[in-house]
């Protein structure tokens, strides 16, 4: 089985990821109100950096089955590495807030 199309789609996807989480801390950095005045608890004030890190991997995740996808992979590759990469994610969630 030829990779070459599954590897150029997760490098576009973590690609988009990380120009995702770059905008994020651009914002952060420069004061953008995040988080609604009346909001008692704000993941983005609470987690920072952390939060930058999952907002990559949200990205990451939304962009993967679009460029497997685009490269042709079939819907089983997709599917599996979309899910791969939500279940990653929340399991780096969890252990992160915890």
């Amino acid at each position: 089985m030829d990779t070459r199309p599954f590897g150029k789609s997760l490098l576009q996807a973590a690609l988009t990821g990380v120009v995702a989480a770059l905008a994020y801390e651009v914002m952060v950095r420069s004061g953008a109100p995040l988080c609604a005045p009346s909001a008692r608890h704000c993941v983005a004030d609470l987690l920072g950096v952390l939060f930058t890190v999952q907002v990559f991997g949200l990205a990451l995740a939304l962009a993967l089955p679009v460029y497997a996808r685009r490269a042709g992979l079939g819907w089983l590759p997709t599917v599996a590495s979309a899910a791969a990469a939500i279940g990653l994610n929340l399991a780096w969630f969890a252990v992160a807030t915890a």
